[in-house]
């Protein structure tokens, strides 16, 4: 049954075959969905007004508001977390594709240069580049797989 607006809108009319404690209760109330007469006596036994009928009804509509409050509040913070965790996992996302093509970009022509103008021991070079250094055009190093050392051609592997 749908509650009537509250207050409830009452006029006086007389109650036949009212229960003796609704006696002294005149009041009717109006259902406003289809403007049909409530009679008090009928609905509430031990009330004097249309209005008590409902504060039951208005108790529990409250109470299941505090809890759907309740869980709307919990979903917009889960929301929250969701919508920060997933700008983070952007960012980051976004971080490992720049190291990705910072790792995959070849700096051999760097290395080689640093190489010859330095003079480096081949020890120095990682070994990524190491089999592509060269030093008058012939291969300056290699690479030494037991240890996983860059040695200078010239040298044996250990």
């Amino acid at each position: 049954m749908t509650p009537t607006p509250f207050p409830t809108p009452c006029i006086k009319r007389p109650c036949d075959d009212c229960p003796p404690q609704l006696e002294l209760a005149l009041d009717s109330c109006i259902d406003h969905n289809t403007n049909d007469w409530i009679e008090s006596c009928y609905l509430c036994e031990d009330v004097v007004s249309c209005d008590e009928c409902y504060d039951a009804d208005i108790d529990s509509i409250n109470s299941q508001l505090r809890f759907l409050n309740g869980d709307v509040t919990r979903y917009a913070e889960c929301d929250t977390l969701k919508q920060a965790t997933l700008a983070l996992l952007e960012s980051v996302s976004l971080d490992i594709d720049a190291l990705y093509a910072q790792m995959q970009g070849d700096e051999t022509e760097a290395w080689q240069a640093a190489f010859s103008q330095y003079t480096m021991d081949c020890q120095y070079v990682p070994l990524g580049y190491c089999a592509a250094m060269t030093k008058n055009g012939d291969t300056a190093c290699q690479v030494c797989t037991r240890t996983a050392q860059c040695l200078s051609i010239s040298d044996e592997c250990p």
